[in-house]
């Protein structure tokens, strides 16, 4: 009887490792397979990543070219403001000078305007800090 539960036993263990062989060359196919894939991957990410640079790189060239424009309209703007505010005295001399009711009207369109034109080159000095 001793030497049945023997034999029960050794052929139970036997099936076991027998389970366990298949079992393990099972997982070394998986983890060859999640292993390519990693490196498929790899290679993906790698070719994004250069791609990116060289997006990078173009997006910085064209911002430079840019920044030549907006320096330009900048000091069109600082060149705009002074010329506002020099024909604003002028005219404010102007009406100084002549007090009828017709320059009176007049000098307040022009100081509205100029007014205008002083708060949209201060508006687009404060964009192009930003």
């Amino acid at each position: 009887m001793l030497e049945v539960s023997i034999l029960i036993i050794a052929i139970a263990f036997s099936a076991l490792v027998i389970y366990l062989i298949f079992m393990l060359k099972e997982a070394s196919t998986v983890l060859r397979q999640i292993a390519s894939t990693l490196v498929f991957t790899r290679q993906k990410v790698d070719e994004l990543s250069q791609e990116s640079r060289r997006l990078l790189g173009s997006i910085n060239k064209k911002s430079e070219n840019l920044d030549s424009v907006f320096e330009t309209l900048n000091v069109l703007g600082e060149i705009s403001l002074d010329k506002a505010k020099e024909y604003q005295h002028r005219e404010e001399a102007d009406f100084d000078a002549y007090n009828g009711e017709e320059a009176r009207s007049e000098g307040r369109t022009v100081s509205d305007w100029i007014s205008w034109l002083s708060s949209g080159v201060c508006l687009w000095k404060h964009f192009k800090r930003k």
